[in-house]
């Protein structure tokens, strides 16, 4: 096996493992609040804390990575990603899940720079943008498939289960790393603290950049909003089994695949502007739409699904043009702006997961008002970021 193939496929093994985390286990949420005997909010923050240690993590893994090279941060990585996930699996205490949890975020967030490293380090123009699209349609299809596993995992066996099959794909992936992946970078950089903070500073400083930073963040934000408070909604107070939950995700994060692929069709016909404008629009009036039948207390599986698939449909034409801005308008430091970016997403995420713990999900009301005001948050910080440029 050549070094290149080897190294493409551990990208797209090392994808798998850094999404799986997040959605597989959503359907065991209310299982899981019975074994510890704990309020829903406790199980929801291990999502919010996963989330928030992904995002802390690129901070040092990164610069590390340019220091040390891909491997030993990637295997380091994944041998912390192993056993915290072990320790997922036989904790008998919230604590520890939540510990383990943080952990497994912060390793996670190792896995993910590292991901985006070496397809750097192997690929350059063309056959770079050919190997994102591949690694995007990836990160795409893993929401869709991981809560129908997930689902079956709970109905047949119980949430334990799904931390053993996290388990049972990261031992395999280790021996591979460890017997074929071969380093990837060619001149590792000696980077400072000190250093690495002022160049953080300096990418800030970019308005263009941090403004479509924080749209990929507010964007990814809707769709993690809604897993936070799905498993309750619907599988304790709407009254769907675990399998009819596991499918319906399916179908939700079936529109964000959707929203890619028309995204990708009607590039050639529209600006990048536009199109971000069409999906700001849709998401604007999914979201009024799911207030409306949430206060006039219209709740349904449809009434609360159908706007919320129209929500994360217009993400697909939002988030993956606002990273390409993001990184269009730079011309050095890709390393520390792919984990500026990073980081900055999943903390906003985390944030917006935490805050949709503190409600009471026997009401779909709450979470339609969330959705709305981060779109109503993203449209105007659209228009400041327009009025800004026009002036500039």
């Amino acid at each position: 096996m050549s070094g290149r193939t080897s190294v493409v496929i551990s990208i797209f093994l090392l994808i798998l493992l850094q999404q799986i985390p997040v959605d597989i286990y959503l359907p065991s949420f209310p299982d899981m609040a019975n074994h510890f005997s704990v309020p829903p909010k406790m199980i929801q923050e291990t999502l919010t804390l996963y989330l928030l240690g992904f995002g802390i993590a690129p901070f040092f893994w990164g610069p590390l990575s340019d220091k040390y090279g891909r491997r030993k941060i990637l295997l380091s990585s994944l041998v912390l990603f192993t056993l915290a996930n072990l320790g997922c699996a036989i904790t008998n205490s919230i604590y520890w899940m939540l510990i383990f949890r943080v952990i497994a975020g912060i390793a996670g967030g190792g896995l993910q720079i590292s991901t985006s490293a070496m397809a750097r380090d192997i690929a350059t123009g063309k056959s770079l943008l050919l190997l994102s699209s591949y690694m995007s349609l990836m990160w795409a299809i893993i929401p869709i498939v991981a809560p129908v596993i997930g689902s079956h995992i709970q109905d047949s066996l119980g949430w334990r289960s799904n931390f053993y099959f996290i388990l049972l794909w990261s031992l395999p992936i280790l021996y591979f790393m460890l017997s074929y992946l071969p380093e990837t970078i060619h001149e590792k950089e000696q980077l400072s603290f000190r250093t690495v903070i002022r160049r953080f500073g300096k990418l800030f400083r970019n308005t263009k950049f941090t403004f479509y930073v924080i749209t990929t963040g507010l964007s990814f934000s809707l769709t993690i909003a809604f897993c936070t408070a799905a498993p309750f909604l619907f599988q304790k107070h709407m009254g769907l089994n675990v399998i009819q939950f596991g499918w319906l995700m399916f179908v939700v994060a079936g529109g964000y695949l959707i929203g890619v692929l028309v995204n990708s069709f009607i590039l050639h016909y529209f600006s990048v502007e536009r199109i971000i404008q069409g999906g700001l629009v849709t998401s604007l009036a999914a979201a009024g739409l799911m207030v409306f039948f949430a206060a006039i207390d219209v709740f349904t599986v449809l009434s609360v699904v159908g706007p919320v698939f129209l929500i994360i449909f217009s993400q697909g034409f939002i988030f993956p043009n606002a990273i390409g801005l993001a990184m269009n308008n730079l011309t050095h430091d890709f390393g520390l702006s792919s984990s500026l970016l990073t980081s900055f997403q999943m903390i906003v995420v985390g944030s917006v997961s935490q805050f949709v713990t503190s409600f009471d999900h026997s009401d779909p009301l709450p979470l339609a008002i969330t959705m709305l005001g981060v779109v109503i948050v993203l449209c105007v910080l659209y228009i400041l970021f327009i009025r800004f440029v026009q002036k500039t």
